[in-house]
């Protein structure tokens, strides 16, 4: 099964680590490596999805919750 995906035309390799992050509200952080925190990264910018209304130049979106 191939879990790769694209995101705005941009190909990333789908690693367990990776869908933990994208997929899970409470992380296993063992699962996770530097190269899956710099996808991630990759991924929040291109999408503005951490920022307020998905907007690009937004502020930072805050919650209580525990993921981040």
């Amino acid at each position: 099964m191939n879990s790769d995906f694209h995101v705005r035309k941009k190909h990333f390799k789908g690693t367990r680590g990776l869908w933990e992050l994208l997929t899970r509200k409470k992380v296993n952080t063992e699962l996770v490596t530097q190269s899956d925190l710099k996808q991630y990264k990759r991924i929040l910018t291109l999408t503005s999805a951490h920022l307020e209304g998905y907007e690009p130049g937004a502020p930072i979106h805050i919650s209580k919750g525990t993921k981040f």
